[in-house]
């Protein structure tokens, strides 16, 4: 029994340390290489919605300087209204 438990401390304990370590390198690799892609693809995709808001930005600049036009339009249309009374 007591070399059984020498076999199982010299031998079995060193591999099974070294299968574990491994293992655990691998997945924190590969984990790693994930996080990564994740990443890019995430900042990939904040570019592109920085876009869309930059352009929905312009529109809605647009839109407020036409609606400026058609108030000053309108003061200057009732004004006439009101002196050809």
């Amino acid at each position: 029994m007591e070399t059984f438990i020498r076999l199982v401390e010299v031998a079995v304990v060193p591999i099974s340390v070294a299968v574990i370590g491994v293992g655990g390198t691998f997945l924190f690799n590969r984990l790693r290489q994930e996080n990564t892609s994740q990443h890019a693809e995430g900042r990939e995709l904040l570019k592109h919605l920085s876009g869309q808001v930059g352009g929905i930005d312009s529109k809605v600049d647009r839109l407020d300087e036409r609606l400026d036009n058609v108030q000053s339009w309108q003061s200057e249309h009732e004004i006439t209204h009101l002196t050809d009374l």
